[in-house]
């Protein structure tokens, strides 16, 4: 018999190996392996996952979804090559897109500066937030994603500004 009482205790006994195994990269089944092993409890895949999920919000330094998108974004951008770009309105401070790349995307949009789609989702996550994806494609039709851009509003002077931003970048 497994009641999540037992399987919580059985974690919670080894929850300092399993740290280290999600930090070191290790995939989910391979951590419930190691845990079912070592415990000899009946644990599942949901366990795991629900632990994985605990140990993210352990590791929150905010609880305000503001300051850690505010943060994790800082921390991408300083990375060597990404570029992180906010745009904020003046008059309400209200942030209406924020675009993303990385060196491998930069480097990518200077190498097939011709070819250059763009796919865009539509209210596809919690926020409304619309997610324009700025691809280019070489001679045999393999894609890869140059720049990502999260938008609040459509209007033509933010198209227009992130259009002459990818052309500046490429």
């Amino acid at each position: 018999m497994s009641t999540p009482a037992m399987r919580r205790h059985a974690k919670s006994n080894h929850h300092g190996s399993s740290v280290l195994l999600r930090q070191c990269g290790s995939k989910r089944k391979k951590i419930l392996r190691y845990l079912k092993e070592v415990s000899g409890k009946p644990l599942q895949q949901k366990d795991v996952e629900n632990m994985i999920a605990e140990m993210r919000r352990e590791t929150y330094i905010s609880s305000d979804d503001n300051v850690r998108v505010s943060e994790l974004l800082q921390n991408f951008g300083e990375g060597p090559g990404n570029t992180v770009r906010i745009f904020r309105d003046p008059a309400t401070s209200l942030t209406s897109c924020i675009t993303f790349q990385t060196a491998h995307m930069r480097r990518m949009a200077r190498k097939f500066p011709d070819a250059l789609c763009i796919d865009a989702t539509h209210e596809t996550n919690l926020n409304r937030y619309r997610l324009f994806s700025f691809m280019v494609t070489d001679k045999f039709g393999s894609g890869a994603f140059v720049q990502h851009a999260l938008i609040d509003e459509e209007t033509k002077f933010l198209l227009r500004s992130l259009l002459d931003l990818e052309m500046r970048a490429g």
